[in-house]
This record gives structure tokens, sequence and C-alpha cells, in this order.
């Protein structure tokens, strides 16, 4: 039975989650509340942005890593991050 539960939290921890931006007045990437399901985004993690998202300014304040980040969607106001240092992946 430990064995079993072992097995299952170890599958868990190594599932990666969807977050999606959702601020509303804060820009900062280090706040969990502009996160769903709340909390900051981790290097397991997917992201999406999306264009409804109320806020259009990022700001990396603290280091941030992520498995993956998805910007979708067709809008007027680009969606603007500040501060970012570096940026890797295919484009």
């Amino acid at each position: 039975m430990l064995r079993c539960a072992l097995v299952l939290t170890l599958m868990q921890s190594c599932l990666a989650a969807s977050v999606l931006w959702a601020a509303s007045k804060n820009k900062n990437w280090s706040n969990p509340t502009n996160w769903i399901p709340n909390g900051v985004p981790t290097a397991e993690d997917d992201v999406s942005v999306y264009p409804w998202s109320e806020v259009k300014e990022i700001i990396i304040d603290i280091p941030a890593c992520v498995k993956s980040l998805k910007v979708q969607g067709r809008e007027t106001k680009p969606i603007v991050f500040i501060q970012l240092e570096s940026f890797e992946g295919m484009f």
C-alpha cells in the first residue's frame, strides 16, 4: 500500500500544471493572485497569456522560469513583458 501511495505522489509531482495570467490591476509576475490557479508559476508549469486579460503589461519582478509560455489572440494593444532578461525556446 505504501509503495502505491509513493508512486501516485511521484506521478502527480511530475505532471505540469496549466497556469493562466488573470491579473486585473497588479502587473507583477510575483503576485500569486494574478494567476489561475492562485500561485506563481514554476519551471514545471505551462503558462498562457490571453488578450482578454485586463492587464496588458507583465512585470517580471522576480527570477522566473516556466516550462512553456503561450501568448494568444488578436489584440490592438500588445502584451508587454517588462524586465525580461532572457527568453529561450522555439519561435
